[in-house]
């Protein structure tokens, strides 16, 4: 295929589109179209029956130094490297390299996106117009136009920031603290000023360091006069109390009359002592004679007494009928032991002596007759008689089982019988004999009788619980009377040395309690002063230290807040001059697009669609409809290019799949294809088309003609073409004949003709028509 212009013929399936297959295969590495539709295509391609098929095709020295390898392609594997490199084999299979498959679809596969990847179409626009260096400078300026997809870009500009940000609150919260501490400072300052002014140190005109100086002097130094009201309002309380436990102040008078009722008590106890109460003594002694016990008081006692005597002679009575039902519930089980043992000894008696006889019968019984009374057994008609005698045995053996339940029953009565009798003797050793019952009844008669006496003798004895409590009374009267009048003559010493302690009087018309009292709220009021310079010295320490460490603290959070300040000014200013780079990149940005609109405008107004325009007029010269690329939209980082139509007079139409025959359509998708392929700087000057001229009419194909002509002549470009139509290959071959001295065209044709000598391969040089020339 080393000529201007390749022909290649042969009817459908003789094996054109496998010839270009294995072209595209050896200068590329694949098959595009049939990558597109299964992607283990690789398996398919060896000739029927072969396991594998290989590859070769050797291309000029300019596209590749030295002889390519033969490729092996088998299975889901290809071995070996293509004859070009990456960047031609991509030019050949979409700039050089028209398949039959891919003529009826290419408007559609130029326009098809796979997600956010550009078109074939966009790619390739990019790719002539130069706007990769634009679009490079925009998309690296894209992150620039936006401040957070610029700390994105740039962590320093994301850190100054964030540091910044963070200096700005810490700053704040730095402010907020340091009011804090100054209110807080001030306030110390102010409770410091009103302790010392509390503990009567003057703070007149003192600033700060003076007041803490006064606080420190000041703090811990005790009140020697606080120690010696405290005694005394303690001394004053204790005496209150003593005041308010003697009722009243006592009169001469008074004492006298308690003293005589007390003689008059002690008198009327004597004569009762000694008229009335000899009786109640007798009475008393008696009754220990006859064992009452006295200790818990006279009447206790008897009634004590009486109760445990009239306890025993009850118990007696249900003793006695407890020995009753004893003896009934034994003698009634002794009945049942006696019943059962004389069945069970008839029972075994008669058992053993039946048994003994009927075993020594059964054996000597050899037929029917009884050994006893000779009588044929056979007439009862019961069966045989020694069958009958076995029965009988079964039968005793069963009564030998109702013989151990009759035992066994025996026994249970016998030791019930044994518990009863036990039971029962234990009843009758509680029950008294005539005579001791006797005593009890004596017993109770006799402390009846005591407790008759005790009642004749109870008015005696309540005359004289009452001479003896008037007595108590009237005694404790006395001592009462004599202990607060020598009381309140204490109370009096007392008042006085306090109301001198106090620097005041106890007035002559004041009680003992009034003054006492007027004393004590001299005393609480003192006290309460001294107390309140006391506490002041106290908290002088404490408030000191809180005034210190308020001062330290606010001038630390004013040191902090200046610190954090500066800090905050200088992240802001770096900020800020990533801002100020950040609008340059911006207006760059701006002019890279607004020049990218420029180009793009103009490009596919002026250039690209004038040429695919000029082509496909040139191939459909009849046609209204002339297919164009849309204006794309250049905003986008990615560019989208769409097809339209446009008739002849400029007017707009629609999408060419709506607007073209089908013919005109493979006539757009091959006349945008060459478009292409001459817009660009030729990396391989050739063109390989499979069946390029389907679905069209001979205006068509004579236009084809004279274009693949120009192509090949004039811009030297190499040109491949199959067909199947015999006809169109003979006028092909017709109208691409050499023209020129060193042109050629080489045919080959497929089917039947590569059985021959040429194996159907032609070269057809130039020669000169002799007939025209001489």
């Amino acid at each position: 295929m080393d000529a201007p212009i390749v022909l290649i013929h042969g009817p459908n399936g003789t094996g054109k589109t496998s010839i270009l297959s294995a072209l595209e295969m050896a200068l590329t590495g694949r098959v595009e179209s049939m990558a597109r539709q299964d992607n283990r295509y690789t398996a398919h391609l060896p000739f029927t029956g072969q396991e594998f098929a290989t590859v070769q095709v050797d291309v000029a020295s300019a596209l590749r130094p030295s002889l390519m390898e033969r490729m092996t392609v088998g299975g889901s594997r290809v071995a070996g490297e293509p004859a070009l490199n990456r960047d031609l084999a991509r030019f050949f299979s979409e700039r050089c390299y028209l398949d039959q498959a891919s003529l009826g679809r290419l408007l559609e596969l130029y326009q098809l996106r796979d997600g956010k990847q550009e078109s074939l179409l966009a790619r390739f626009v990019n790719e002539l117009l130069g706007l990769e260096h634009l679009d490079a400078l925009r998309s690296g300026l894209h992150d620039a136009t936006d401040l957070r997809l610029l700390k994105n870009l740039a962590t320093n500009l994301a850190e100054a920031d964030n540091t910044a940000k963070r200096a700005s609150v810490e700053l704040k919260q730095a402010s907020s603290t340091r009011e804090n501490a100054g209110r807080e400072f001030e306030q110390a300052t102010a409770a410091v000023a009103q302790l010392l002014t509390a503990a009567g140190i003057d703070v007149a005109e003192a600033d700060v360091d003076q007041l803490l100086e006064l606080a420190q002097d000041g703090a811990g130094v005790p009140d020697p006069v606080l120690p010696r009201a405290l005694d005394v309002d303690r001394e004053l309380a204790a005496l209150r109390g003593r005041i308010e436990a003697v009722a009243e102040r006592p009169t001469s008078q008074r004492l006298f009359d308690a003293r005589t009722v007390l003689d008059e008590t002690v008198a009327a106890n004597a004569t009762w002592r000694e008229r009335r109460q000899p009786s109640i003594l007798r009475w008393a002694d008696a009754a220990s004679s006859a064992g009452i016990d006295l200790s818990n008081g006279w009447s206790e006692g008897l009634a004590g007494e009486l109760t445990k005597v009239s306890s025993l002679l009850s118990r007696q009575d249900q003793v006695r009928r407890e020995q009753t039902a004893a003896e009934q519930l034994l003698a009634s089980h002794e009945r049942d032991l006696a019943g059962t043992t004389e069945q069970l000894t008839a029972a075994q008696v008669e058992a053993s002596t039946l048994v003994e006889g009927l075993a020594t019968l059964s054996g000597v019984i050899t037929d029917n007759t009884c050994p006893v009374c000779d009588r044929d057994f056979a007439e009862l008609r019961i069966g045989h008689l020694s069958d009958h005698l076995d029965t009988k045995l079964a039968r005793l053996a069963e009564q030998g089982a109702a013989l151990t339940t009759l035992r066994r029953r025996r026994d249970e009565l016998a030791q019930e019988v044994g518990q009863l009798v036990q039971a029962r003797n234990l009843v009758a050793a509680q029950v008294l004999d005539a005579e001791g019952l006797g005593a009890l009844e004596s017993r109770r008669l006799l402390l009846e009788s005591f407790g008759r006496q005790f009642d004749e003798l109870d008015p005696i004895i309540r005359e004289g619980e009452s001479v003896n409590a008037a007595e108590r009374d009237a005694r404790r009267v006395v001592e009462q009377l004599e202990t607060a009048d020598r009381e309140y003559a204490h109370i009096d010493a007392e008042l006085a040395r306090f109301a001198a302690d106090l620097d005041t009087a106890v007035g002559l018309e004041e009680s003992a309690l009034q003054a006492c009292r007027r004393l004590s709220e001299l005393s609480a009021a003192a006290i309460e002063a001294l107390q309140v310079r006391e506490v002041a010295r106290r908290n002088l320490a404490e408030g000191a230290r809180r005034l210190n460490a308020a001062k330290l603290e606010h001038k630390r959070l004013t040191t902090l807040v200046a610190e954090i300040l500066e800090r905050k000014s200088k992240w802001e200013s770096r900020v800020t001059e990533a801002k100020r780079r950040q609008r340059v990149a911006r207006e760059v940005h701006d002019a890279a697009s607004a020049a990218r609109t420029t180009i793009v405008q103009r490009v596919f107004t002026e250039s690209l669609n004038n040429v695919w325009a000029d082509l496909f007029m040139r191939l459909a010269p009849s046609e209204e409809f002339i297919p164009a690329f849309g204006i794309p939209s250049a905003t986008k980082t990615t560019l989208e290019v769409s097809l339209e139509t446009r008739l002849r007079n400029g007017e707009l139409g629609g999408p060419p799949q709506m607007m073209l025959s089908a013919g005109n359509l493979n006539t757009a998708a091959l006349s945008l294809f060459i478009a292409l392929h001459l817009a660009v700087e030729p990396r391989m000057r050739c063109l390989v088309f499979d069946d390029p001229v389907q679905a069209m009419d001979e205006v068509h194909v004579a236009q084809f003609a004279a274009l693949i002509r120009t192509l090949a002549k004039q811009l030297k470009r190499q040109v491949v073409i199959a067909v199947h139509e015999r006809e169109l290959f003979d006028y092909l071959t017709l109208e691409l004949s050499p023209a020129y001295a060193g042109d050629t065209l080489i045919t080959v044709e497929l089917g039947d003709r590569a059985n021959d000598v040429d194996r159907g391969i032609r070269r057809r040089e130039y020669s000169e028509d002799r007939a025209i020339t001489g």
